[in-house]
């Protein structure tokens, strides 16, 4: 689910043709993804690339950071707890390595930009939560800092607090990759999101990094019209703020919108609130770029007594006329509700992907993608 947030994000922002000149790899078992440029990409445009990579990483819910790859080396395990000649061998061949790539010009150019760096490890894969993996981690942060800091000749400083040079060192049961990390995802901000801080909040709302990733995995642009047809107290408002979009709200109770008003005034949200039935949406056809949505199910949030087969069938109706061509809907769903139960038999809307999302032991949701075919 986190690639293809950022692979809609690569698509939203890049055209067909930078695209070309691009390759993206990913491994879901090591959490990794590598995106690798042809070589006949000149530096201006592959500058241009790099600053709009970090753009879109910065806004990402579901990734951690972006880096720029130094070096990577094969080193293949079989034991999680690697005898303690093998993790000798492991730093000795990193430390190596990197001491070769002393004689290009990789490294040279660092101290004319930062003033001082920091390495870190991070371990991923199925040596995680390894012992072993633990001791070297510390082995080779000293052990490759040190090196660093002779051929730099102090001219960066060591600050492991908040160093303006990262270096990441990654570890997994295959491969050590190193890297300069570019840009740090949303994933901090949204985790210190409180619902508790909002003027006005319920239960029922969908989680932040999962609701940030939804509004991700539609395409949204800056400048672009957001639709949630259930808007409840305006979350998706609140997702979307840093994101530089139009958003609309749907809202059929009075007290609900009442709460979503609350929001939008008191946190001076760029949004409009609309006080409708989402099935008779007041919108002109093909006025909108994305469209974002929870509905209720009747547990936390009511359905008014309206069955819920019978509203989402009508909302995906609307939710096609005004949804652009070849634009983005994405939809969440508890996983007892099927999509046969209610989706239109003639529809435009064609389902590319679906994900499943682990709430707790008694509710996962489904995370539907669909693209307005017409």
């Amino acid at each position: 689910m986190g690639m293809f947030e950022l692979e809609q994000q690569l698509r939203a922002h890049f055209d067909e043709a930078s695209l070309e000149h691009s390759v993206l790899e990913g491994s879901l078992s090591d959490r990794l993804m590598f995106i690798k440029f042809r070589d006949d990409v000149d530096f201006r445009a592959l500058y241009e690339m790099e600053v709009i990579l970090k753009k879109i990483v910065q806004r990402l819910a579901l990734s951690h950071e972006l880096g720029r790859s130094l070096l990577s080396i094969s080193y293949q395990v079989s034991d999680p707890e690697l005898e303690t000649h093998d993790q000798v061998d492991l730093v000795e061949k990193l430390l190596s390595t990197v001491q070769d790539s002393l004689e290009s010009d990789l490294w040279k150019d660092f101290p004319k930009t930062y003033e001082n760096f920091a390495v870190r490890v991070l371990k991923v894969g199925n040596f995680a939560g390894s012992v072993a993996f633990s001791h070297i981690s510390l082995e080779i942060e000293k052990k490759l800092g040190g090196l660093l800091y002779d051929y730099w000749r102090g001219k960066l400083r060591v600050d492991l607090d908040s160093p303006q040079l990262m270096l990441r060192v990654i570890l997994t049961p295959s491969q050590v990759h190193v890297y300069q990390r570019l840009a740090v995802s949303a994933r901090k901000i949204l985790g210190q999101k409180n619902p508790k801080n909002r003027p006005y909040s319920n239960p029922s709302i969908l989680d932040s990094f999962l609701l940030r990733a939804m509004i991700n995995m539609a395409q949204i642009r800056s400048g672009d019209v957001l639709l949630d047809p259930f808007c409840g107290t305006g979350s998706t408002f609140i997702e979307s703020v840093d994101l530089k979009v139009l958003s609309l709200g749907i809202e059929l109770s009075r007290l609900v919108s009442w709460g979503a008003l609350q929001n939008i005034q008191g946190m001076q949200l760029p949004a409009h609130l609309i006080l409708s039935d989402a099935r008779l949406m007041p919108l002109a056809t093909n006025s909108l770029d994305a469209v974002v949505f929870d509905p209720p199910y009747g547990r936390g949030a009511s359905t008014l007594g309206i069955p819920l087969a019978n509203l989402l069938h009508q909302v995906l109706q609307q939710c096609e006329r005004v949804l652009k061509p070849k634009r983005f809907l994405v939809m969440s769903l508890i996983d007892e509700v099927s999509l046969e139960d209610f989706f239109p038999k003639k529809s435009h809307l064609q389902l590319l992907r679906t994900f499943k999302w682990y709430v707790h032991r008694s509710m996962t949701r489904m995370i539907y993608v669909f693209t307005n075919d017409k």
